[in-house]
């Protein structure tokens, strides 16, 4: 399933275009439409000043002044259309025509009623302010005109100058102008509020789509203000149900896969777990063999550990004697010193005497003969006890060294006998890993048979989970298309 069948949200806004009608331009748009009106009752009101004028004194003033009303209007309409100038010029033209008939008309009463008919005509602006300002041109008429007419300079607001009547005629100017303002905030109101409601429709239809991301549009009105925050909250709705699909139909699309692959995986697993079973029988075979040489090879060390305890013993006692030779050695060494040195103190008597021999003369060459054999006796004592006690001092040294090494070759048995000791242990754990390793893989055998089982039953979720993931994938295509219809 492809997955750019699913629209993003990215990019919608921008480029948009913004064809709603702002109130300004709305606004202008009646002010012009309004200005064209203003020029055609202004044309109408100064023309009618004519016959006005023809039948109450002359044409005089009429001939002067309408055509420059008429003419100012249209160059009004002309440069300033639209405008804010317009907005205030035309109606006060529009109330000077009415001045105009009610000065050639000799200030007769029933041309006043054009006061109160301009005050409604200008409210075609709907604007406010329009009326105020031609009630205050009105008001500031009447008060004028009515005291230069007082003072007599041919200036007329009414027939004869009555102050009274002024103010009566400004009470009804008033009242008017009062319910218009209150009319005109009505109609106002209502006009911004259908701008803006026209406006927020014009936003939201989009050729073909409804645009919703309407955050751009600023509304003043209870009822636009509603409708906006609607539309936004029904935007906000449609974007978390846009993204959400988006979502979805990612992780149905990685479901799919993920389950189809689990589904080859899982079939894989169920082979691989076939030879594993396999291969765990061997090797609970191979674990029952070397659990038979493990016993066997405990005993040999047994063997060799009792053989190592009698070496040692042997070896034990063979120091031992080593010892006592040195020690009887020793002993030999100083016996014969003692006769070496008997010796020496026999060759010097010899001497002495074969001294006192010679002394004697031939009466002691007997003893001389004695004393000179003594004397060699001695000698030859000496050679011997030299000779004995130089090998005497050669068996010591060998003795030492056969000593040492038969020190050495105990300690040595004793650390053969040490290691056998460990390799006895050693081979006791062995022989009961073995033993539990047997056991051991007994029970993975049974595990991976149990587990071969499972796999084969989650191949088969897996298949229906790919199924359900299409489904789910179908589902949120259907669902982006619906929801397409609405940008965001």
């Amino acid at each position: 399933m492809n997955s750019s069948v699913i629209p993003s949200t990215a990019g919608l806004v921008q480029g948009m275009p913004r064809p709603r009608q702002s109130v300004k331009n709305a606004t202008q748009e009646v002010s012009q439409q309004a200005d064209f009106l203003m020029l055609i009752l202004v044309s109408i009101s100064a023309l009618l000043a004519f016959p006005i004028a023809w039948h109450y004194t002359d044409l005089n003033a009429a001939l002067i002044i309408s055509p420059l009303l008429i003419a100012a209007a249209a160059g009004i309409i002309w440069t300033a259309r639209g405008t804010a100038f317009a907005r205030y010029a035309l109606p006060l033209l529009l109330c000077t025509t009415i001045v105009l008939q009610i000065q050639v008309s000799l200030g007769t009463i029933e041309f006043h009623f054009g006061v109160f008919v301009t005050l409604a005509l200008v409210m075609v602006y709907r604007d406010w302010r329009m009326v105020v300002a031609c009630a205050a041109f009105f008001a500031v008429h009447h008060f004028l005109f009515d005291r230069l007419q007082a003072w007599g300079y041919g200036i007329y607001c009414t027939t004869e100058a009555d102050f009274l009547k002024i103010i009566l005629h400004a009470a009804f100017v008033v009242v008017q102008t009062a319910v218009e303002i209150f009319i005109l905030k009505n109609i106002a109101q209502s006009f911004l509020q259908g701008i803006e409601l026209q406006g927020l429709v014009q936003a939201i239809h989009h050729g073909d789509k409804f645009n919703l991301h309407i955050t751009q549009e600023s509304v003043q009105t209870p009822l636009a203000k509603d409708l906006k925050a609607i539309i936004l909250q029904l935007n906000e709705t449609v974007r978390t149900v846009t993204h959400s699909v988006a979502q979805v139909h990612t992780a149905s699309q990685e479901i799919e896969l993920g389950s189809n692959d689990l589904s080859s995986r899982t079939e894989m697993a169920c082979s691989a777990l076939e030879e594993t079973a396999n291969a765990a029988t061997r090797v609970m075979a191979t674990v029952e063999q070397s659990r038979t040489l493990a016993a066997e090879a405990d005993a040999m060390t047994r063997q060799a550990a009792d053989a190592a305890h009698k070496g040692q013993t042997v070896m034990s006692n063979l120091a031992q004697s080593m010892e006592s030779i040195s020690a009887q050695s020793s002993k030999i060494s100083e016996i014969v010193a003692v006769v070496d040195g008997l010796a020496f103190q026999t060759n010097i008597l010899a001497l002495n005497a074969a001294v006192e021999a010679a002394r004697a003369g031939e009466q002691g060459r007997g003893f001389a003969v004695v004393a000179e054999e003594v004397r060699r006796l001695a000698l030859r004592s000496a050679a011997s006890a030299k000779e004995i006690r130089e090998l005497i001092q050669t068996s010591e040294q060998s003795i030492g060294v056969g000593a040492v090494q038969s020190k050495q070759a105990l300690d040595a048995m004793q650390e053969l006998l040490q290691a056998s000791r460990n390799v006895t242990k050693h081979m006791s754990e062995i022989t009961s890993a073995t033993h539990e390793q047997s056991t051991a893989m007994a029970d993975i055998s049974h595990a991976i048979h149990q587990l071969e089982s499972s796999m084969s039953q989650n191949s088969a979720l897996a298949e229906q989970a790919s199924a359900a993931a299409s489904s789910l994938q179908d589902q949120t295509v259907q669902m982006a298309h619906s929801v397409q219809a609405f940008r965001i």
